[in-house]
């Protein structure tokens, strides 16, 4: 199971740089500078993964990993050459909001090269989608400011509940994709 997770994690990655490299090929930063760091194994390349508790804690995932842990490991199987520093700066009950509030100290002060956003699913429960969309739109710009790079991740689903009802996380994923497409 846990080897299906890192093959998952693998394709997910590559299909995000193929998407990104051809929506962004001439700006800088970009993620073919990351890949192309990851590939040459002259430096250590810095990732930040950056949200809620979905990014910050592993229950998720049985008390294993969390997906940013993951998400490491593909990446060096990748680039097995790569020397590649991963942090976590996901907390738990986080919204876009309280991300974009401590980014100085949880994710510019890091240096990174890569950013790894997945904030909405308690923006979902409790904020409107034109804040959320200005939220992301300002995270791009301060990571982007430092000189990194920046993928933007959708929520994941959950059960149907009260608070995150199927419909509205689709609305948000939906927010993450005009965000992501206008950047």
């Amino acid at each position: 199971s846990r080897q299906l997770g890192v093959a998952q994690a693998s394709l997910v990655f590559g299909m995000i740089c193929l998407v990104v490299s051809a929506a962004a090929a001439a700006e800088t930063p970009s993620v073919e500078r990351v890949a192309a760091l990851l590939q040459s194994g002259q430096e250590s390349v810095r990732v930040v993964c950056f949200g809620d508790s979905i990014t910050g804690v592993y229950y998720h995932t049985g008390g294993r990993r969390a997906w940013c842990d993951m998400l490491g490991i593909a990446l060096k199987r990748l680039y097995p050459q790569s020397r590649v520093e991963m942090s976590n700066a996901g907390i738990s009950g986080n919204t876009s909001a309280a991300g974009l509030a401590r980014i100085d100290k949880d994710v510019l002060a890091r240096r990174p090269h890569l950013v790894v956003v997945m904030f909405g699913m308690n923006d979902a429960a409790r904020a409107p989608r034109e804040q959320f969309e200005a939220n992301l739109k300002a995270i791009v710009g301060r990571c982007r400011g430092v000189g990194a790079a920046v993928v933007l991740c959708t929520p994941n689903s959950v059960y149907p509940n009260v608070p995150r009802p199927v419909e509205r996380l689709a609305q948000f994923a939906e927010s993450v994709r005009h965000v992501a497409k206008e950047l």
